[in-house]
């Protein structure tokens, strides 16, 4: 969607609008959700590089007690998934005054993840629950 929120928002944007908030399972439908990004939101993307218009929201986080990263709902990423980040030494976790990045944003640009902010105001992906579309 091209509204834009933060991440905490998106479950309850996306259920209104009788959608749930994108998750990934593999590489596949990591680049069926950048394509598809891309073409609702359009292809032109903003400077600098993390304007938050260039990031999108999606559905996976960091449990807090694994540290592994998981979809918003708590279930795993898809077996044998390993997501490509945006950046070497990503995800880093970094940790500021106002919180941890813990949660994922889709690069426009790339398609590729990064660990993010989750106060930060960005569009979002919703899609169809399972069996329904």
């Amino acid at each position: 969607m091209s509204a834009h929120a933060r991440w905490d928002q998106v479950h309850s944007l996306c259920q209104s609008a009788g959608l749930q908030f994108a998750t990934v399972n593999s590489q596949e439908e990591n680049d069926e959700l950048w394509y598809a990004a891309n073409r609702t939101l359009s292809e032109n993307t903003y400077k600098p590089r993390f304007n938050d218009s260039n990031w999108l929201w999606i559905g996976e986080k960091q449990n807090n007690v694994t540290l592994e990263w998981e979809h918003y709902d708590g279930t795993p990423l898809g077996e044998g998934f390993q997501p490509q980040w945006d950046f070497k030494n990503q995800p880093d976790g970094m940790t500021n005054r106002r919180g941890t990045e813990n949660v994922v944003a889709m690069s426009r640009i790339n398609g590729k993840w990064d660990d993010s902010f989750p106060h930060k105001q960005r569009p979002f992906a919703c899609m169809c629950p399972p069996d329904t579309c």
